[in-house]
């Protein structure tokens, strides 16, 4: 991680929350935390988590080595889905648009700094979305098994 791109990144934390909430008011509303006026609210949290990530990055300091996000919650009602899967591509498409400040970078190390920073992204959702479905209702109802009907259901029994 190169911290002139942590410093581009930083930069456009404000044109990054604005596109952020502005394709999460188009996505489908599957539960009312899934509301864009409740998820908003968690962004500045969420950012300032992702910069303190690439900064140490930047320092030399290890990764969270995570990789993917997991296939989504057993019930797929939790609100973090989708506020995690859009911020992953306005993060990486806001970052794209930035690669002209970074000129001690090449392409290849700039990708690279991208690839970093959504796999950092990619950790902090995974912890938030595995803390969600600890505490969900639905989940613990159901003691753990997918609900009928639900994608993962649907995987689960075209594998069998």
């Amino acid at each position: 991680m190169h911290s002139s791109f942590v410093a581009e990144l930083s930069a456009r934390r404000p044109a990054i929350k604005h596109a952020w909430e502005r394709k999460l008011r188009i996505e489908p509303i599957t539960s009312p935390l899934a509301n864009p006026d409740t998820l908003v609210l968690l962004m500045d949290r969420t950012l300032e988590e992702l910069q303190a990530a690439v900064a140490a990055l930047a320092q030399g300091r290890s990764a969270s080595h995570t990789r993917g996000l997991r296939s989504g919650c057993l019930c797929g009602l939790n609100p973090l889905l989708a506020y995690f899967r859009v911020g992953a591509t306005v993060i990486a498409t806001v970052s794209n648009v930035g690669a002209a400040r970074c000129p001690e970078l090449d392409a290849a190390g700039f990708n690279t700094c991208v690839q970093e920073t959504l796999a950092e992204f990619q950790g902090i959702a995974q912890r938030e979305i595995r803390a969600f479905c600890a505490m969900c209702q639905t989940e613990l109802a159901r003691g753990g098994k997918p609900a009928p009907g639900s994608l993962i259901h649907a995987t689960a029994q075209a594998g069998k």
